[in-house]
């Protein structure tokens, strides 16, 4: 192919081959905030698990709380496999079920910010939002406790609008 289209097919070849393979080149502009983005998660990642820490600290004491799910916590379960394999911190979600249920759990949603003021109640969030979604009320949730398809999560997780 080569000696009959000469220097460009070769070129236009390997171009093509590297970016059906590798995927298209970034323009200098997405590299730069890609590089600005690299540069900063280790700074990111840790203060959203400091962050986490904290809430899941606050939460463990409120008293309309019943449990928190946060592998920071001294009490959660699999603490110590986390200290050990979690050397950056313990991750930036955090788990928690409200007293009263359901019914519980949708109050506070409802009520929103004076409860939670520094997380948004919505379903997608942008960078560097928090967001505080009442799970068994969402409309993904589906199913029934004990269906099989719980993935081991906590009840209050899976129950769904009386299921």
């Amino acid at each position: 192919m080569r000696e009959a289209f000469g220097n460009v097919a070769f070129i236009s070849k390997v171009r093509l081959q590297l970016l059906r393979d590798l995927g298209a080149a970034l323009s200098p502009f997405h590299a730069f905030l890609f590089l600005q983005g690299l540069e900063t998660l280790p700074l990111r990642v840790r203060r959203h698990s400091d962050n986490a820490l904290q809430v899941a600290r606050f939460l463990e004491a409120h008293p309309r709380v019943s449990w928190v799910n946060y592998p920071g916590l001294p009490g959660h379960p699999s603490h110590s496999l986390a200290a050990k394999y979690l050397q950056g911190g313990f991750g930036g979600l955090v788990g928690f079920g409200i007293r009263g249920g359901l019914q519980g759990g949708q109050e506070i949603h409802r009520i929103g910010p004076p409860v939670l003021p520094s997380c948004q109640h919505r379903g997608r969030q942008e960078p560097g939002d928090s967001s505080g979604i009442h799970d068994a009320s969402a409309a993904e949730s589906g199913g029934t406790i004990g269906d099989g398809g719980d993935g081991g999560f906590h009840p209050a997780f899976r129950g769904a609008r009386g299921h």
